[in-house]
């Protein structure tokens, strides 16, 4: 058992993965970073992180995408998922959950809500189905 959970953060965005990893790695995190799908996947399997906080959109593979393979890996099916999205709809929603993440974020979603998810996450058993989506009043629901 490590001291401090380890987070990874996979974005394509440099900006945004020094964002959280600040904010992280000041709290008592420790953290990794991935900047495509792929490097994900190889991260996670050589670090096997506690929380993976994954944006949606990746150049390489999706972060849905992401999810689905790690959980299909029993070296890395217990690994906690959250996805960052700027596309809340209900579609995404149960490709979220039929993939095992646990939390969908909408963006913007400040760093402080990250790690205040991050922290739920951590603090509950390892959820069975279904994905919460965060904040509720964000989603777009189709009509």
């Amino acid at each position: 058992m490590r001291p401090q959970p380890l987070i990874l953060v996979a974005d394509d965005d440099r900006d945004t993965r020094e964002l959280y990893r600040a904010c992280f790695d000041t709290n008592g995190y420790q953290t990794a970073e991935a900047g495509t799908g792929q490097q994900a996947i190889v991260t996670a399997a050589g670090l096997v992180p506690d929380v993976l906080l994954t944006d949606y959109v990746l150049p390489d593979i999706d972060g849905v995408t992401v999810a689905r393979r790690l959980k299909a890996d029993p070296r890395t099916a217990g690994i906690r998922i959250l996805l960052v999205t700027g596309y809340g709809t209900a579609e995404l929603g149960g490709l979220a959950a039929a993939a095992g993440i646990e939390r969908v974020l909408l963006k913007p979603c400040l760093p402080h809500d990250v790690m205040r998810e991050v922290g739920r996450i951590l603090s509950r058993p390892l959820a069975s189905g279904g994905v919460q989506q965060f904040p509720p009043s964000r989603i777009d629901m189709p009509s």
